[in-house]
């Protein structure tokens, strides 16, 4: 609060900055926010921050069309963190339900080495959504003994419950709390 207090003394670029993780942060308006990132995009339209800003909160507010849109006027800007910006235009398209987009971008990333845990937890997301066991397996494979296989048991863990396997829906989860943990994310652990 003390920072967009002062935020009036401090560069354009800042000020959205500061005010933008303000509303987001501190008062949890992810409206407020977005407009913010609008204005970042306007005012910066070569600046990769605000187009991956814009497009994680529209696709959080269910604004799918604009977050597609901003995620990929966002991957041409996305140099200094590319896998990132794969990531959130996947997102998008999955949440719109373009499995075949994500699923392309996804590999489009994984061509050029962006590769992320972060991307195979979005197959992994995708695979369950289709049913597609070879994806699940594969997915689940490839995320034993990275420090994210917390975030994949979680999914296997709704995943089984969803089908009625109670008992390894709860050791799915057991575990995943247990590596989250470990791996020193004890805020993921207590939101399981």
């Amino acid at each position: 609060k003390k920072a967009f207090d002062l935020s009036e003394g401090v560069s354009q670029a800042e000020k959205l900055y500061i005010r933008s993780n303000y509303y987001l942060m501190a008062e949890r308006d992810i409206d407020a926010a977005a407009k913010i990132f609008e204005e970042w995009t306007r005012l910066y339209p070569n600046d990769e921050t605000g187009w991956i800003a814009l497009a994680n909160a529209d696709t959080e507010r269910g604004n799918f069309p604009p977050a597609i849109a901003a995620g990929e006027r966002e991957l041409k800007f996305g140099v200094s963190r590319p896998e990132i910006s794969y990531e959130t235009l996947a997102r998008a398209y999955i949440r719109k339900n373009r499995y075949s987009d994500a699923k392309r971008i996804i590999a489009e990333a994984q061509a050029q080495s962006k590769d992320s845990p972060h991307l195979h937890l979005l197959q992994l997301q995708i695979g369950i959504i289709e049913q597609d066991q070879q994806a699940i397996q594969r997915e689940s494979e490839w995320n034993k003994g990275k420090p994210e296989l917390y975030m994949a048991l979680e999914n296997l863990a709704i995943l089984a419950a969803d089908q009625g396997r109670y008992r390894q829906s709860e050791e799915l989860f057991r575990s995943a709390i247990l590596d989250a943990g470990q791996e020193g994310n004890s805020e993921f652990a207590d939101d399981m």
